[in-house]
């Protein structure tokens, strides 16, 4: 059992009606760009958890610089891309990744929920945490501006990033199966006079084959 099980179990023990609970459970988001990590929770100030990491909070008392999709089950195969904003970056990480946009494409997105005993708790080290979804980065957006804070005038970076289900795609009927006729006439529709890439398929069926040392 998780500490997450186990500090949860704790929690709902000590109550002996409905009204007494007081678990809740937060978002973390950890955005994995190639060479960089960017980590995020919903909430206010830093949070430090049980894996030994740091999460910058979202939220102050004037605004959240973090826009998320409500995610949903994708393993009938329809799960949508979804979308992320959030503008609680650095100039150099901005920059960085608006230039190598490479950084990016194919990279995991990884969603977690943190365990507080109620909205009074404050925060505190080794904060439990459990995996909850994981997702693939495809492509991003940047924006940069000059916005008022206070009576000072400040630059703000905001990426935005789309991400798909690890299900993604799963409905799709496939167009063709590995055999040699239907290998053919799937390449005359991409226009391709002859494609001979499966006719030795049957051939090597039930077959085993030693890799020399």
């Amino acid at each position: 059992m998780s500490l997450f099980e186990t500090r949860l179990d704790e929690y709902l023990s000590g109550s002996t009606d409905t009204t007494d609970l007081r678990a809740m459970v937060r978002r973390l988001w950890d955005f994995d760009f190639d060479g960089i990590r960017i980590r995020l929770w919903e909430g206010q100030g830093l949070l430090h958890t049980e894996d030994g990491n740091t999460w910058l909070g979202t939220k102050t008392p004037k605004a959240n610089y973090l826009q998320v999709p409500r995610l949903s089950d994708g393993r009938d195969g329809t799960a949508p891309i979804y979308q992320f904003g959030f503008g609680y970056v650095d100039k150099a990480t901005y920059q960085a990744l608006k230039a190598d946009q490479t950084k990016v494409y194919n990279r995991p997105l990884t969603c977690y929920l943190a365990l507080f005993q109620g909205p009074d708790e404050g925060l505190r080290p080794n904060t439990p945490i459990e995996h909850y979804k994981s997702l693939t980065m495809l492509s991003s957006a940047f924006e940069e501006k000059l916005v008022m804070d206070g009576r000072t005038l400040v630059r703000r970076y905001r990426i935005t990033v789309q991400a798909k289900d690890g299900n993604s795609g799963r409905s799709q009927v496939p167009r063709r199966t590995y055999a040699d006729t239907m290998q053919k006439e799937y390449a005359k529709q991409l226009g391709v006079e002859l494609d001979r890439g499966a006719e030795f398929l049957a051939g090597l069926a039930n077959r085993t084959y030693k890799v020399p040392k």
